[in-house]
């Protein structure tokens, strides 16, 4: 690294310095109105990315040396971050709007630049070592692994600073004393005396060479140790797939996920081990045959994940969601089958040849991690106009179209897709479509315009027993005023279930989720003719096969009732009663 004095140190603090005044002057925690932030703050925002990401790689390159090339390194990758951070700020509204969704775009980028600066760091450090656009493999190993355990020791090193601080304040208010408290606390000190501490604990961090190496190295012999067992439940699970099949993974409804944090895993664990590809770890031979064996199958793996996200996408369209998965998918099978093919070349060491999958891969990542943000790629554009698409041509029924989505969920792009559904003259449904828009246009958040049912929604939900007769008003009322509500999308994922509990001559009604069992919400019929609500029907049966069985046997069966074996006790003047439960 290069650094091996105190005065090495105060390159770091000035520049944390520097970050603290720009972070203090623009004061993006405190932008607190929409129309304020996105407004009279997107140059303070692009400011405040591009002097980040700069001061960020200043730290990590600095060598006291070639200064051009350190600044040009350090400003050539935080202009693309300038760059993208003003795209995402510019779909940002400047005054108030009636749609929601655009701020998702926010979190997302600081994800997205995160990983970009992971990426790109290593490569402008070999370029500000060498002078030279070559970046061997190795170097690139041992920066990625160092980088993350500076950052690290500089989080620490922040983190016990501003314990101590903390407890300085609290020992003061023990007196009365609030001055360290208004001082530590207040915006110029607080983000001043962060970025500078930063600073120097990112030089703490690189100018302890051997002791980063010493982490490193314990980090990587516990990722040697754990491969062989990720390896053997690759093995093993592969195994069994063919046993058990694919439908107990559809049915769980997070297969993906759980697929693509093992993919992750064993990539991660790979990388460690075999850290720069130029031997192979010394492992006995029956290990090594099956961690050779693991990353062959692991391509199944993301197929699978593929094919499940792809169902989905299939039965109910894009949301952003769903193209995040599609992205994190393709990247598990570029990994997979790049490792794979290694394996199968058989170049002695055939590991090297995960050194080209890596850099490339990385790049990939890099790139996508800049793209989802630029219209093509863009989750919020993408989604609304598939959503949008698969209504009129009617691949989605109107009762199950999700018309909240567009608006609080979608940002602009959602709220012009949701504009242009009032407008379907030739869809067989054009007047109920208009009217869902219109009560979407009249809900105050996602969960009351999800809550207001499509006319011909109640019309489809199941009745219990099957000749229940109710109309498809007083539903459509129930389904407004019940919390239940929101589940009953699509329609047929609920049910009502009529029985005369009281024994008076009149149903009560109770909904049905049918995604979330045990609960249903009853209903009797008020003086006005409204829904009101009277309590609550549990189901007390083993599990969700027992419900599901007891429902089908009260569609097709008499309901029969079983009154209490032992009264409750009832204390007059008192509102509370006694009431027993038997052990049996």
């Amino acid at each position: 690294m290069g650094l091996t004095t105190a005065s090495s140190r105060l390159p770091f603090m000035t520049i944390g310095l520097g970050l603290g005044i720009i972070w203090w002057l623009a004061n993006p925690f405190g932008w607190t109105d929409a129309g304020e932030r996105v407004g009279a703050h997107t140059t303070a925002a692009v400011l405040v990315s591009f002097a980040s990401a700069a001061g960020l790689l200043a730290q990590f390159t600095w060598t006291g040396r070639d200064w051009a090339r350190w600044i040009l390194s350090a400003a050539g990758v935080a202009l693309v971050i300038a760059v993208v951070t003003w795209q995402v700020w510019s779909h940002q509204p400047t005054v108030p709007v009636d749609y929601r969704g655009d701020g998702q775009r926010i979190g997302v980028w600081i994800l997205g630049a995160c990983t970009f600066l992971y990426i790109a760091a290593p490569f402008a450090q070999i370029y500000q070592d060498t002078g030279r656009l070559r970046f061997p493999y190795p170097g690139l190993f041992e920066h990625s692994w160092t980088n993350v355990f500076v950052l690290l020791t500089a989080a620490l090193f922040a983190g016990a600073v501003w314990t101590l601080l903390a407890i300085w304040t609290a020992l003061f208010q023990l007196l009365n004393v609030s001055f360290f408290r208004d001082v530590f606390f207040s915006p110029p000190f607080a983000y001043l005396a962060t970025f500078t501490v930063l600073g120097y604990g990112c030089s703490v961090g690189r100018m302890n060479e051997s002791v980063i190496r010493a982490l490193r190295r314990i980090t990587l012999m516990g990722a040697y140790a754990l491969l062989p067992l990720v390896a053997l439940i690759a093995l093993l699970f592969a195994g069994a797939l063919p046993v058990r099949g694919l439908t107990p993974l559809w049915e769980t409804g997070r297969a993906t996920p759980l697929l693509l944090t093992f993919l992750a895993a064993i990539i991660v664990l790979t990388n460690a081990v075999f850290e720069d590809g130029a031997s192979m770890p010394r492992y006995a031979r029956v290990m090594r045959i099956g961690i050779e064996a693991s990353v062959l199958v692991t391509p199944g793996f993301a197929v699978i994940a593929a094919y499940g996200t792809w169902l989905r996408i299939d039965q109910y369209g894009l949301s952003p969601d769903r193209v995040y998965a599609l992205l994190l998918v393709l990247i598990a099978l570029l990994y997979t089958i790049g490792y794979a093919v290694s394996v199968v070349w058989r170049t002695p060491p055939w590991i090297g040849g995960i050194q080209r999958v890596n850099v490339a891969v990385a790049i990939v990542i890099a790139g996508l991690a800049l793209a989802v943000q630029l219209p093509p790629l863009d989750p919020l554009r993408l989604s609304a106009l598939d959503q949008a698409e698969r209504l009129r041509t009617q691949r989605t029924p109107v009762s199950e179209f999700d018309f909240a989505s567009l608006r609080f969920k979608l940002g602009r792009y959602g709220w012009e897709e949701l504009s242009s559904l009032r407008q379907l003259p030739s869809h067989p449904d054009a007047e109920v479509i208009s009217a869902a828009v219109d009560r979407v246009l009249l809900a105050d958040s996602y969960w009351s315009a999800r809550r207001a049912p499509v006319p011909s929604a109640a019309s489809e939900i199941r009745r219990i027993p099957s000749d229940l007769e109710v109309t498809d008003e007083f539903l459509a009322r129930m389904l407004e005023q019940s919390s239940q509500g929101a589940n009953c999308v699509p329609p047929n994922s609920c049910a009502v279930l009529g029985a005369d509990l009281d024994h008076d001559g009149l149903l009560e009604l109770c909904l049905i989720s049918l995604q979330s069992y045990r609960k249903s919400w009853c209903y009797v019929q008020g003086e006005a003719g409204e829904p009101r609500s009277i309590g609550q029907l549990l189901y007390s049966g083993a599990n969700r096969q027992a419900w599901e069985q007891a429902l089908e046997a009260l569609s097709d069966s008499p309901i029969a009732f079983r009154r209490p074996r032992y009264d409750s006790i009832v204390v007059h003047g008192s509102e509370g009663v006694f009431e027993f439960y038997p052990e049996d």
